[in-house]
């Protein structure tokens, strides 16, 4: 194990999501179905569930506590450049998009889009390298289900 407290690591993260939304409701709805997709089918699945079913408001939530969480209890894989610079980046990413959306700048929507798509490919290959060792994996979904755990109970909390 990594020696870090995976209760405090996970519960700081579920109240970061929350302090970042506004709708309680579609929060608790989500993190119930990613729960129930990571618990039956896996963390690779549950990422592509994020990715192809959860509204574009709070997808970017989800995927950035996912990956910080795992960060923080010590995942890496391959070259280490680590999930957060990962989530970093989503979230840059999708902010950059939200305000070309805004300026109506289409050529700079489409190319913020693959951007977007592209980092998906990249975070799905690095969670499936995760799957590749049993004890990455069994960590990983530890952390996931105590996260989207706390995340239900926060939206409830606030009145989701």
């Amino acid at each position: 194990m990594t020696g870090k407290n995976i209760d405090y690591i996970a519960s700081r993260y579920a109240q970061t999501l929350i302090k970042n939304v506004s709708d309680y409701g579609d929060v608790m709805t989500a993190a119930t179905k990613i729960l129930g997709v990571l618990t039956e089918d896996g963390i690779y699945a549950a990422f592509l569930y994020i990715f192809a079913k959860v509204k574009d408001g709070i997808r970017t939530e989800f995927v950035c506590g996912a990956l910080r969480v795992l960060n923080d209890v010590g995942l890496v894989v391959g070259s280490g450049s680590g999930f957060s610079k990962l989530a970093e980046d989503y979230r840059n990413r999708y902010i950059d998009l939200e305000k070309a959306k805004e300026k109506r700048r289409e050529n700079d929507v489409r190319r913020l889009k693959n951007k977007i798509h592209n980092l998906q490919d990249n975070i799905l290959e690095t969670i499936s390298d995760i799957t590749n060792d049993l004890n990455k994996t069994l960590l990983a979904r530890l952390v996931l289900e105590r996260f989207l755990t706390y995340v239900r109970y926060h939206a409830k909390a606030k009145g989701g």
